[in-house]
């Protein structure tokens, strides 16, 4: 739970950045289906729908062609991205009551 990372066994890999690395964080915290609608707003709360799916056709895209993010599943209305993240096992840890697993996951 430091800085956010994608991790291919023990290899950290290239870290994106912007919209890219925002969207990929966000998928993987939700860990379940996101609607594009909410996408839309969440990250072109100021364009029309028209503009702003316009934006974020080529940015999923562009995800697509990620390795990293060959797990990326992408529906006409929605998409998801489940992998491992630490904040679900540090979630898991502190619902489960288990503090001192939970404190070895915060690296921030």
């Amino acid at each position: 739970m430091g800085r956010a990372a994608v991790l291919s066994g023990d290899e950290r890999l290239e870290p994106l950045s912007g919209k890219a690395a925002a969207l990929l964080c966000y998928l993987a915290y939700q860990g379940d289906w996101v609607r594009r609608d909410d996408l839309l707003y969440l990250f072109y709360p100021d364009q029309t729908e028209r503009e702003a799916r316009g934006n974020l056709r080529p940015l999923l895209s562009k995800l697509r062609r990620l390795a990293h993010a060959e797990a990326l599943e992408v529906e006409a209305a929605r998409l998801r991205w489940q992998v491992e993240t630490d904040v679900a096992a540090f979630n898991l840890a502190l619902e489960e009551r288990r503090p001192a697993e939970a404190l070895a996951l915060y690296r921030g």
